[in-house]
């Protein structure tokens, strides 16, 4: 189906584009296959977008007129972006919605205050990653409070004495090998795509060249219609399974009757409160930003582009094939090639 032409700049819409295919599309096949981690590879995408739309606009690469405004664009992309994922995913939870608005208002503070780029773009990603590390543990601790600390200590406890070794080391262990994987790969995503305006010079042509003699498929991707209106009912479950097993971990160490009454109430309240109040909220300020005539055609046209955005992707798959051997470099640059090809079509 068709739209209006949407007003903005079209490098802006074609780094866009990309971005909402991170969310609604990778971020959905992640999240049907339970393959964990979602934030490194969702958040990496979103981080890779944002500093490479951030380096254009500091005239680093020689594509369109770059607009010399940092702050409003990368603000700007963040809101199609917000607006094309509740038009995709409207059922997504809170939390995804609050995602992509601190990695955009993060990216623009940051591009926009820090001169250095190579240094603005590690900051950003350490800390876009970092946040999305936590954002987990804040969740859990809003929804479970000390009662889901409570329970993971003797949860650990057990497994230490399994293995013989402390309770607070096994704990303290995991939590800094889950924050010092995000943190290792926010540094290494920041260094490395701070430098991919000058590599882009050196395989621009190829890349082109091969992509106008590509002949695009018009396979669609996907609906995923169907998973998203169950996507609340899914984290309303996994709140009350959270509930069951904290309350009876807590039970078997021996808290007492009244104190578990507290923690069950407090637990409810504050699912409550995020499924049924803070949810609802995010959506609706979200859907009256893509009522706004401008970012309504443009998340309109970011989400009709989905599935030419998965056939590109598809197409720098293969042309990363041949080029990198190693699955982890070939990934990357598959990511790379993308955005890159996206910004010089356009």
């Amino acid at each position: 189906m068709a739209h209006t032409t949407p007003p903005a700049t079209p490098p802006v819409l074609a780094l866009s584009a990309v971005w909402a295919f991170g969310e609604c599309a990778l971020g959905g096949i992640q999240h049907a296959l339970k393959i964990p981690f979602t934030g490194i590879t969702v958040g990496g995408v979103a981080v890779a977008v944002l500093t490479v739309l951030a380096a254009w606009c500091r005239g680093l690469y020689t594509v369109g007129e770059a607009p010399g405004r940092t702050f409003s664009t990368l603000l700007t992309a963040t809101g199609y972006v917000l607006a094309a994922k509740a038009l995709a995913s409207p059922h997504s939870p809170p939390m995804a919605f609050v995602a992509v608005g601190f990695q955009g208002l993060l990216a623009a503070v940051l591009f926009s205050t820090v001169r250095p780029f190579r240094t603005a773009a590690l900051l950003f990603a350490l800390l876009a990653m970092l946040e999305s590390a936590g954002q987990k543990f804040l969740v859990l601790t809003l929804l479970f409070g000390a009662s889901w600390w409570d329970a993971s200590t003797a949860l650990l406890d057990v497994a230490a004495r399994a293995l013989g070794a402390s309770g607070d080391d096994v704990g303290l262990g995991l939590l800094l090998a889950y924050l010092g994987l995000y943190a290792v790969w926010g540094a290494f995503l920041g260094w490395t795509i701070s430098g991919a305006p000058a590599r882009f010079t050196t395989y621009r042509a190829a890349l082109l060249e091969r992509w106008h003699a590509h002949t695009p498929s018009a396979a669609p991707l996907p609906s995923r219609s169907g998973r998203t209106r169950s996507h609340a009912l899914r984290g309303a479950l996994a709140t009350l399974i959270g509930i069951v097993l904290s309350t009876g971990i807590l039970a078997l160490t021996g808290t007492d009757t009244p104190e578990l009454l507290r923690i069950v109430l407090r637990t409810l309240a504050a699912s409550i409160l995020l499924f049924l109040v803070v949810g609802p909220a995010l959506r609706a300020a979200v859907h009256r930003l893509s009522r706004r005539p401008d970012t309504r055609a443009s998340a309109l046209f970011l989400v009709d582009s989905l599935a030419s955005t998965a056939d590109r992707w598809a197409f720098c798959r293969t042309f990363a094939a041949e080029r990198h051997t190693r699955p982890l470099v070939r990934l990357y640059f598959s990511f790379e090639y993308l955005i890159h090809l996206s910004l010089a079509e356009n």
